[in-house]
């Protein structure tokens, strides 16, 4: 005798088919979260640190209309301003952007940059110039910011 929906391979026993699996394992569903949580360990990282250059590089753009101005006041008068006001600038607090804070121009010309951002905290970026020969140069470098994320041409 015979069910409807088996197939009898020895006589006198019946073998139910397998119904066809629809869906996924416990245990494929427990790979894809692990995969993806490694995924996120690797990606997240990398990505605040490029998120934080940026905002570093947010302060080193800004700090080029200081420059200019500094290197315009070497060239008329052959020495580097030591304030603001002496450089023909704004004053430091009227340079903010979305995370600079102040932009202030020091004696020998040195520019500091000030950041206001809780990936910063108390984040200073320095431009010094150097003249030689009456062409100016810059240097960049900061003590308070990670060198990972600074500009490359702020690195050490």
């Amino acid at each position: 005798m015979q069910v409807q929906g088996t197939k009898s391979f020895l006589p006198g026993r019946a073998v139910r088919k397998p119904q066809d699996q629809n869906g996924f394992t416990l245990i494929e569903l427990m790979m894809v979260v692990f995969i993806m949580g490694i995924l996120a360990a690797i990606a997240i990282p990398v990505y605040l640190g490029f998120t934080t250059r940026a905002k570093v590089g947010e302060g080193l753009s800004m700090g080029s209309a200081l420059q200019r101005d500094v290197v315009l006041h070497h060239t008329m008068l052959g020495d580097f301003p030591s304030s603001n006001v002496e450089a023909g600038a704004s004053a430091p607090d009227s340079y903010r952007g979305k995370y600079v804070n102040r932009m202030e121009i020091g004696p020998g010309g040195k520019i500091t940059i000030s950041y206001d951002d809780p990936a910063l905290p108390g984040g200073t970026l320095e431009l010094t110039p150097r003249s030689v020969d009456r062409e100016v140069s810059w240097t960049c470098s900061s003590t308070t910011i990670s060198p990972s994320v600074l500009p490359r041409t702020c690195r050490p």
